[in-house]
């Protein structure tokens, strides 16, 4: 009696676990095939580049549309040593590019708002000022460069309300 007991569990696992299989999933490709899509259509990505890194940064929200944020990185191949490109390209909700910013060292963190805060200074088409935060406006058609101090910051522990 226990070993049916146990052999009817073992069926139904191996039913449940299959029939799970079989069912659509969202998978990680896909998004990043549309990543992939996305700079393409745009021009982003070029011929005779190598992309190196593409990812979704996060999502700014600008006067009430939706922004995507993505994080590219492209290599061109050269007689001496390889030179990198980088790109921030932002694209609206329906995945047409709306602001293409390239960058150098500095590197997208977060999105809050309409405010996309930047590992390093940065100045937008080498005018000044530079600064570490994006602020888009106009449906993402307008970016001003602003300043934030990391030190306002929350750290981890703190915005979980860990004990210090």
């Amino acid at each position: 009696m226990v070993a049916a007991r146990l052999l009817l569990a073992a069926g139904l696992v191996a039913v449940f676990s299959l029939s799970s299989c079989s069912q659509p999933q969202s998978a990680p490709e896909a998004s990043q095939a549309r990543l992939v899509e996305a700079l393409l259509q745009a021009k982003v990505i070029q011929p005779d580049l190598v992309l190196v890194h593409a990812s979704h940064t996060c999502d700014l929200l600008a006067d009430g549309m939706l922004l995507r944020v993505v994080d590219a990185r492209l290599i061109g191949k050269t007689a001496g040593s390889p030179r990198g490109f980088n790109h921030i390209a932002v694209f609206g909700p329906d995945w047409r590019l709306v602001q293409d910013i390239q960058y150098v060292n500095q590197r997208p963190l977060f999105c809050k708002g309409n405010q996309l805060v930047l590992f390093g200074d940065i100045a937008i088409r080498n005018e000044m000022p530079q600064g570490n935060v994006l602020e888009f406006a106009d449906k993402g058609a307008t970016v001003v460069v602003k300043s934030l101090d990391y030190n306002s910051l929350p750290t981890f522990g703190e915005a979980r309300g860990f004990p210090k």
